[in-house]
């Protein structure tokens, strides 16, 4: 028992995948921070362009 919980501690398998989730998760707060300082800009951008096409 005690040696599977050792092989289990010692065990670096799983580690590339949780860097992966730990990047993946910084590059989304990254992007939703980005977004919330050019609000303002995106919401009338993407308002003018959406009047352009009605016209």
């Amino acid at each position: 028992m005690i040696l599977t919980i050792v092989r289990l501690l010692n065990d670096d398998a799983g580690g590339s995948l949780v860097e992966y989730a730990l990047l993946l998760a910084l590059i989304a707060l990254a992007t939703i921070a980005s977004l919330k300082k050019f609000d303002t800009k995106l919401t009338k951008m993407f308002t003018t362009a959406a009047d352009d096409f009605k016209r």
